[in-house]
């Protein structure tokens, strides 16, 4: 059934690659700072107005949508992730950022997890898009050219639309291929472990003690809900906690329209 008319549902309007170069210039000029929707706009060439025509919003919505971007109340701010993005420790941590970023829309996510199984892209990716996840026609062509461009790349498919291995997702289902982890690179050598007397070991027992998990429940509409966090919070934790929960409310408005 054709949803000529109808609204389209929600999809960056930007790729990964544009969307990464507008967090550098947020990033430039207003660095970890929060800012308005409004300075945002001006900073990426978008003044709001009777002429923008709401692109620069648009343009700001799909950094939220790669996570990206965060909500605090009526301002934005880099998260996280784009800063790691922006200001990676090596290639490595780059790339894990890249493909965590490129399957954080609701919409990418979807097409991801159903065709990875078959392991390509169908050819015509802008009729299933139109048919099976609610774009509008008009919008299919250019949804289906900016995920394939997000996931080229994120090295997530290759130019023939075959799909990758997952190096490091966050989260993503299936084997991902072998490498170091921010755990790992953290973890000290055998040596470092030896060298540790028991006056250090208590040391650390005691600073960290309160970074036990804690779990807070709550009921939730069509069923419970939990986080789970340290004992220790401090008022950065509380705002990092808030942005997600701002991703989370985009990500839901997303389904929604």
């Amino acid at each position: 059934m054709s949803n000529k008319g109808k609204r389209s549902r929600a999809y960056p309007v930007e790729s990964l690659s544009d969307a990464e170069g507008t967090a550098r210039i947020l990033f430039d000029a207003f660095g970890e700072s929060l800012f308005s929707r409004q300075q945002g706009a001006e900073a990426i060439g978008h003044p709001v107005g009777p002429s923008d025509g709401g692109r620069g919003g648009r343009r700001l919505a799909a950094l939220v949508q790669f996570g990206l971007l965060a909500r605090i109340s009526k301002e934005y701010t880099l998260t996280r992730r784009a800063l790691r993005l922006l200001q990676p420790a090596d290639d490595h941590e780059r790339i894990e950022m890249l493909q965590s970023a490129a399957l954080s829309p609701v919409l990418y996510r979807g097409v991801y997890d159903r065709f990875r199984a078959v392991g390509q892209l169908p050819p015509r990716l802008h009729n299933l898009l139109q048919r099976d996840f609610g774009i509008a026609e008009r919008a299919a062509p250019a949804a289906a050219r900016s995920l394939v461009e997000t996931l080229l790349s994120a090295d997530l498919i290759t130019v023939q639309g075959d799909f990758r291995s997952l190096k490091n997702v966050t989260g993503a289902g299936g084997a991902a291929t072998p490498g170091p982890s921010s755990k790992q690179l953290q973890e000290p050598s055998a040596v470092g472990r030896r060298e540790a007397d028991s006056e250090v070991g208590a040391r650390n027992k005691e600073h960290n003690r309160g970074f036990e998990p804690q779990r807070f429940d709550f009921d939730l509409t069509y069923g419970r809900g939990f986080i789970r966090v340290p004992q220790r919070l401090t008022s950065h934790d509380l705002d990092l906690l808030r942005r997600q929960l701002e991703v989370l409310e985009e990500q839901v408005k997303g389904v929604r329209e």
